[in-house]
């Protein structure tokens, strides 16, 4: 049998089909990457998270508040007053001697202080003429060695506050002038409660020329 001259060109056929489909499978893996790529760029880049241990519960000891009125318990928190202490006004008095005094002659104020609860203290004293006369005495605040309060405590019984001073002064000219005395609250002591208040005398002073 003679054999066909038509093999070579079926077999060439054949040859050209397979490349072409080896074409389309290399350029539908090439698509199919950019697609991922495309993908992975809008999602934007990788975040990193990390996860917090879990903390332990606070073991700070707390008191129960029931009993923590007037207490020495440090867990009771700070000391405070309570309710705040109330306002408390404070009653001055003064009285001059002589009632007419000369030029160099020492003057006397004889000063009273009397409140109903809470210290008081003097936070303005003056002459009237630029200076401040001098006390005979000075107010001592006496500090008791008590134990460390802690929370809330009640406010201690009224106790009325008296005090009596005499202040000395001596004009070197002649005029008028008004000498003035204030006093205002002073919490005397570790843990005296502090009252707001104040209250001032004054007295006028003639100097003959």
């Amino acid at each position: 049998m003679t054999p066909s001259n038509d093999r070579p060109g079926r077999l060439a056929r054949r040859g050209a089909g397979v490349s072409a489909c080896l074409l389309a499978l290399v350029a539908g893996i090439a698509l199919w990457e950019g697609d991922r790529n495309e993908a992975g760029r809008a999602a934007g880049p990788d975040v990193a998270v990390t996860v917090a241990p879990p903390t332990s519960p606070s073991t700070t000891a707390v008191a129960d508040p029931s009993t923590c009125r007037n207490s020495y318990n440090a867990s009771c928190g700070p000391f405070r007053w309570q309710p705040a202490p109330p306002a408390v006004p404070i009653e001055v008095r003064v009285r001059l001697e002589p009632a007419s005094p000369r030029v160099g002659q020492a003057v006397t104020f004889n000063v009273e202080v009397r409140r109903e609860r809470g210290a008081a203290r003097p936070v303005l004293v003056e002459s009237g003429d630029g200076g401040v006369p001098e006390p005979d005495s000075q107010l001592g605040c006496p500090q008791p060695g008590e134990r460390a309060r802690y929370g809330p405590w009640d406010l201690p019984a009224d106790r009325p506050f008296e005090y009596s001073v005499r202040y000395t002064w001596v004009y070197r000219a002649p005029g008028t002038y008004t000498a003035r005395f204030s006093f205002g609250d002073w919490a005397c002591g570790m843990y005296a409660p502090a009252y707001p208040g104040g209250g001032e005398a004054s007295v006028l002073v003639s100097v003959p020329g």
